[in-house]
This record gives structure tokens, sequence and C-alpha cells, in this order.
């Protein structure tokens, strides 16, 4: 997911199967550039809105025992909020 400094290629690919690793395997089903900005307000709202409809509780079940992931939905949140570019992980 990269194209520039403020910038970025976002890719979703759907798998039938959990365990592929190869994205040739997947059906995309998303695929757009857009400012990182955006990108992390749109990140932001979307997790809020899942915790919101599932709760915590709610999402490990959901899925797959996966956590919610709090400790990155903050980090987009701080550096949302002090106009700081996101970092790429």
């Amino acid at each position: 997911m990269a194209v520039g400094d403020h910038r970025v290629q976002a890719k979703v690919i759907e798998f039938s199967d959990w365990g592929t690793t190869d994205d040739g395997a997947g059906k995309v089903v998303f695929d757009a550039a857009c400012e990182r900005h955006a990108l992390g307000q749109a990140m932001v709202a979307e997790l809020h809105r899942l915790l919101d409809l599932h709760g915590a509780p709610g999402y490990r079940a959901k899925w797959v025992n996966h956590d919610f992931p709090s400790a990155r939905l903050s980090a987009i949140e701080g550096s949302a909020r002090a106009g700081r570019r996101l970092t790429r992980r």
C-alpha cells in the first residue's frame, strides 16, 4: 500500500480459504488510491462503527478470536489529532 508521501493505494482481497497467502488466489473487492489522512479518517469511523455495533466481545467472536484493535485505533486517532502523517506498518 504505497503511492507517495501523502497518498496511498489500498487493496482489499477476499479469500475463500483463510489459509491462502497468495494474492492471486483471491478476489479483489476494493482497490483505490486516496490521501493518507482520508484513509485514516475512514478507518477510525469504521472501527468506531464496528465497536458500537458488536462491542469488544462480539468483535472477538465475529473476527475469529481476534481482539478489537484498540491500540491501533488510538494510534491512528492520535496521529490525526496531531496532524502528523500516519506511519506505515
